[in-house]
């Protein structure tokens, strides 16, 4: 990210390397996002365990705490500009590599040679960054994401 100060304002741009850590920073944060489903209204008993002899020897189960508000942003600016891309296989390839799948998978999957998949996530890449640097919709949500 860089800021370039103009007279009357201060521009910021995103490159193509800070717009992929926010794709990365998003796949997390989509995971610790609360269920689609809303649980079921249940009596509110508390937890009793079923053995008492062995109580607290299993595993404690650790939660990730909720995603920050500007996580949120990020995630939200981020599938605002996926959007951008036209193809749904391409915008599949991003997000399956932004998830860190091995590129071996991904040619499977879309039936290409990796040099090709790596072209084109490189091509939307740039393009995602170019509608980000100049599009007046997406800036705006940018000043939240920073």
């Amino acid at each position: 990210m860089r800021q370039v100060k103009n007279l009357q304002r201060t521009v910021i741009e995103v490159g193509a390397r800070d717009l992929w850590l926010w794709f990365e920073e998003s796949i997390r944060t989509a995971r610790r996002l609360p269920a689609v489903k809303p649980k079921g209204y249940k009596a509110a008993w508390v937890d009793i365990p079923t053995d008492w002899h062995s109580y607290g020897w299993e595993r404690a189960k650790i939660k990730l705490p909720p995603p920050s508000g500007k996580q949120l942003s990020r995630l939200d600016l981020v599938m605002a500009l996926l959007a951008v891309v036209d193809e749904e296989d391409r915008r599949k390839l991003v997000w399956m590599r932004a998830r860190k799948y091995p590129w071996k998978k991904l040619e499977y999957m879309f039936g290409k040679h990796r040099s090709t998949l790596a072209k084109y996530l490189r091509d939307d890449l740039y393009r995602m960054t170019l509608v980000l640097n100049t599009d007046k919709k997406i800036r705006q949500k940018l000043q939240f994401c920073i």
